[in-house]
């Protein structure tokens, strides 16, 4: 009996270790078709995103992308960049990587992820800010796959979905989600591809489904334009806006400029006490320059 029982304490042991458990695998080079290794530095292996419309004031988009890096050429694919401001904030991130064989190697620490200014010391105030780390694999090919969320506060700006984020890059999967409580909250333009989104209805929201599977690398060629010209582009815009406290209906360029204009109501005004500063602070300014002699 005795011995009956250290046999199950072992066997437990030994699971609980992952001797007994498979490996798990997930992208192996060698399940990427040939048609997509050809001219390109990166393989997407599978992106997924949905933009959802929550309210009147709040949006949200859920990012998953795994993305193959097949050699050196490709290695800044893999980066990780992604702005943020106090209108739009990051939720968490996470990233692991994969080798050639689809097996695990390590999970990507916060600690690792940098947070840093978008904007150059010339700008004398923007909270524009990035997030940037890198994977830290150089051994040919690997596989990143990252998965976070954004966060809409204010209904303003929406994103913008490339098939394509630059050349020599094909696809195995993409699909892109759009959800909204009608299909009017939201414009969409298609461009450089004619599918049709499929359409269907969860939990009385409109759900909008575009997916494209199998498509090849563009190779670069000398003064290409950029390749989102030729390439699967899905433009989103609100029908009305609900940003900064202000509300406006946002379907011609006339709500565009009332939107605007309501932004910059009295913000031109300067109080005497503001005049008065600036006045003196440039007194012969203009003079001086204009009766200044040029240099012999």
């Amino acid at each position: 009996m005795q011995g009956r029982l250290l046999l199950i304490a072992l066997f437990c042991t030994l699971l609980s270790n992952g001797v007994w458990a498979a490996k798990e695998i997930k992208y192996p080079i060698s399940e990427i078709p040939a048609e997509l290794k050809k001219n390109a530095k990166a393989v997407v292996r599978m992106e997924k995103r949905e933009f959802e419309l929550k309210s009147d004031n709040k949006a949200t988009e859920k990012i998953t992308l795994a993305i193959s890096i097949l050699n050196e050429n490709g290695l800044e694919v893999a980066n990780f960049y992604e702005y943020y401001n106090r209108f739009i904030q990051l939720g968490h991130i996470s990233a692991s990587v994969y080798d050639e064989n689809g097996e695990f190697l390590h999970r990507i620490k916060q600690d690792d992820i940098l947070d840093i200014s978008a904007t150059s010391g010339g700008t004398v105030y923007d909270d524009n800010r990035v997030k940037v780390f890198d994977p830290k694999t150089k051994e040919y090919p690997f596989t990143v796959e990252y998965n976070y969320e954004k966060e809409y506060n204010g209904i303003f700006i929406f994103p913008t979905w490339l098939l394509l984020k630059d050349y020599n890059i094909s696809v195995e999967k993409a699909e892109f989600r759009v959800i909204s409580s009608n299909e009017k909250d939201i414009r969409i333009k298609q461009a450089n591809f004619d599918q049709k989104p499929t359409i269907t209805t969860v939990d009385d929201k409109v759900v909008r489904t575009w997916e494209i599977s199998d498509y090849a690398a563009r190779e670069e060629e000398p003064f290409s334009q950029s390749v989102s010209e030729y390439t699967p582009v899905i433009r989103l815009a609100p029908s009305f806006i609900n940003f900064g406290g202000v509300t406006e209906d946002f379907e011609s360029w006339k709500d565009l400029g009332l939107f605007i204009s309501d932004l910059n109501q009295g913000r031109c005004k300067l109080t005497d006490e503001t005049v008065a500063k600036l006045q003196e602070l440039t007194k012969g300014w203009y003079t001086s320059i204009c009766n200044e002699k040029p240099a012999m």
